[in-house]
């Protein structure tokens, strides 16, 4: 999400556009002292509410007058995008220079807080006790494995370097709240102060910690202010924090809104997919985001290719789960692309369909594979789609190959009738034995036990019981009344 600061108070810039239902739109948009992340309580810089950026407005109209607002949405996006203007090399070298020392200084102000020594042990300890692996802590682990061993050694060692120098730092603060009369002693003590303090944050910054330690040294920090919201430490750390990365904030937006246009780019190859075209650049500006939080200059690229990556992702992996009611996998979308190129080309060859066999052939696949997949990319049709203008839906054609058919209906109709008719004739008793015996009402059959205690006689009785009542079914001029329904 990106905005951008104008003089008119009244006026939107860049603003965010989200599809709802139908023709129902909502404007989201920040005022002059907004940055391009949003909150800090999210991941990917989005607002925690929507009420956050101060209104949204639901455009409900007619469907003529929506696709309207829809073009005037578009117009309006495009001409503050153009605002911006493209950074050269150099231009964006010195920007990224920019944005990786407001992240050193976010950086120290979570190490050098009251609360990060203690998470960094309950860190190490998970790593010791193997609930938290090395890749997951320090950066390098990532790119290589192959040290695992001597990266673990590093980061017990200088933990414990963190340790003494947090002991010799919490002795020289004694000293210096005590009153020391000579000049030269208070300067030998600052000096000395200072010297460990680099080296304090040499240590911190050598680890190379991963991002998510430095989310959990922030997510402790915040809930150690809440706990003890008067201690000056704690909120000297969280103001410390809030600026660093507030600044961070309003540098990061700046690559962002310079590369606004390589999102309406891409998303402009994929107009047609079945997602609106907002909703498309929507999900490239996330994927923008996304790049700008995993890019690392070291590595020698531009920005701008690293980020067409992400952003093409983002937009592919937004079609392949909106465009269908059914959402398909994203490896078979991948392969209904190569299906739908492959159908193109040779229909332009031979001027007509081409068979399984063919697409088989062209795309090295087996026909079953051609065929399945044809068959899990059709359209979705609702079954409320009418048929013909006097009524009538396409559910009411479809057949119901599990509901019983009408005449087997009939004939359990009469079935029932008949036993209920030959129950009739057994006395009261006989007749709830046999029913709760075999299900005949509540289709749960009961055992002679659970029949015996219900009606306090013993199971033997109840086997008597339901013996005597089979003996009465068995006379001819009962049993010819079941005798039609004994081959069902």
């Amino acid at each position: 999400m990106v905005h951008q600061q104008t003089p008119n108070a009244g006026r939107v810039d860049i603003m965010t556009v989200r599809r709802r239902e139908g023709y129902r739109w909502t404007m989201l948009a920040e005022d002059h002292r907004s940055v391009a992340f949003g909150h800090a309580g999210d991941r990917w810089g989005a607002p925690e509410e929507e009420g956050a950026f101060g209104f949204d407005t639901d455009l409900e109209d007619s469907p003529h007058e929506a696709e309207e607002n829809f073009d005037n949405l578009v117009a309006r996006y495009f001409g503050d995008v153009r605002q911006f203007a493209l950074l050269n090399r150099a231009e964006e070298q010195a920007l990224w220079n920019r944005i990786e020392n407001a992240q050193k200084r976010e950086r120290r102000a979570l190490y050098t807080a009251p609360t990060a020594l203690t998470t960094l042990l309950q860190v190490w300890q998970q790593v010791e006790s193997g609930a938290l692996t090395l890749d997951h802590v320090l950066r390098d682990a990532e790119d290589l494995p192959s040290r695992q061993a001597d990266l673990h050694r590093q980061l017990g060692d200088a933990i414990t370097d963190l340790q003494d120098s947090a002991s010799r730092l919490q002795t020289l603060r004694t000293h210096r709240a005590a009153r020391i009369e000579t000049a030269a002693k208070r300067r030998a003590l600052r000096r000395a102060y200072a010297e460990l303090w680099q080296q304090w944050c040499k240590t911190w910054e050598a680890l190379a910690l991963h991002p998510q330690v430095y989310d959990t040294l922030r997510a402790d920090l915040e809930a150690a202010y809440v706990a003890d919201p008067t201690n000056l430490g704690l909120r000297a750390a969280r103001y410390a924090w809030q600026r660093t990365h507030e600044r961070l904030t309003q540098v990061k937006a700046i690559m962002i809104r310079a590369n606004l246009r390589l999102v309406i780019h891409v998303a402009n190859r994929y107009r047609g997919r079945g997602v609106p075209f907002l909703d498309l650049i929507q999900e490239g500006n996330i994927g923008l985001m996304r790049a700008l939080e995993k890019f690392e200059p070291s590595r020698g690229l531009k920005f701008v290719t690293y980020a067409h990556w992400w952003v093409r992702q983002a937009i592919s992996r937004a079609i392949t789960e909106q465009y269908r009611t059914v959402r398909l996998p994203n490896h078979i979308g991948e392969r209904k692309n190569k299906l739908r190129t492959a159908v193109e080309r040779l229909w332009g060859q031979h001027g007509r369909p081409p068979s399984s066999e063919e697409l088989s052939v062209a795309l090295g696949w087996t026909r079953e594979e051609v065929e399945e997949l044809q068959a899990a990319v059709q359209p979705v049709i609702r079954l409320q789609q009418p048929l013909a203008e006097d009524g009538g839906s396409l559910a009411d054609i479809l057949e119901d190959e599990q509901a019983p058919r009408p005449d087997e209906l009939l004939a359990e109709d009469q079935l029932q009738r008949c036993l209920s008719d030959c129950l009739a004739s057994l006395t009261e008793r006989e007749a709830f034995i046999l029913r709760l015996r075999y299900g005949l009402e509540s289709e749960q059959p009961h055992t002679l036990q659970e029949i015996a205690d219900l009606l306090r006689l013993s199971r033997e009785r109840v086997r008597q019981l339901e013996r005597q009542a089979f003996e009465k079914l068995r006379q001819p001029h009962r049993s010819a009344m079941l005798a039609d329904f004994a081959m069902l």
